[in-house]
C-alpha cells in the first residue's frame, strides 16, 4: 500500500479558492493514472490532500521507485503549464503479503504502518530537514 500526502493543498485552497485546489488535484489524478496503470493496480482519493494505492506483485524495492517515480513527476507539473501553486507530495509504504485468507485487522495494520511512514517523511522534511520524501515500512 502506498500512501500519499499532498502537502501544500490545503494552502492552495484558502489561499486561491477550491478550484485552484480542483485543478491541482486534478492534474495529480493525471499522474496517478500514468504511474499506475496495471489492472490490478487501485488508486483511491480517501481524503481531500491524501490518495492510497494498492499494489500486487511487487517488492518492497519496487513500491519505493514507483513512489519516487510519483513525486518526481508531480515535481516536474510544478509550473506555469500545469500546476501554478506549489504542491509537494510525502508518500508513506507498508508492505504486507495479501493472501486469501488476510483478514481487515491485517489490512487495517497496514493502513496505519502507511500513515505512520507519511508522518515520518513530513516530520524529517519539515523539523529534520533531511527532505525525505518515501519512507518504506515493514
Amino acid at each position: 500500500i502506498i500512501l500519499m500526502h499532498l502537502d501544500g493543498l490545503k494552502r492552495i485552497d484558502t489561499t486561491y479558492g477550491c478550484k485552484q485546489g480542483d485543478r491541482t488535484l486534478l492534474v495529480v489524478t493525471e499522474v496517478l493514472n500514468n504511474v499506475f496503470h496495471c489492472e490490478l493496480d487501485i488508486v483511491a482519493r480517501i481524503a481531500r490532500d491524501e490518495f492510497c494505492i494498492f499494489l500486487s506483485g511487487i517488492t518492497a524495492t519496487q513500491a519505493s521507485a514507483l513512489g519516487e517515480i510519483l513525486r518526481e513527476q508531480i515535481k516536474q507539473k510544478q509550473g506555469p503549464l500545469a500546476l501554478e501553486y506549489v504542491v509537494t507530495v510525502k508518500i508513506g509504504i507498508a508492505m504486507i503479503p495479501i493472501k486469501q485468507d488476510t483478514t481487515p485487522n491485517e489490512i487495517d495494520g497496514m493502513c496505519r504502518t502507511a500513515k505512520e511512514a507519511v508522518a515520518r517523511a513530513r516530520y524529517h522534511s519539515r523539523e529534520v530537514g533531511k527532505g525525505v520524501d518515501v519512507v518504506t515500512l515493514m
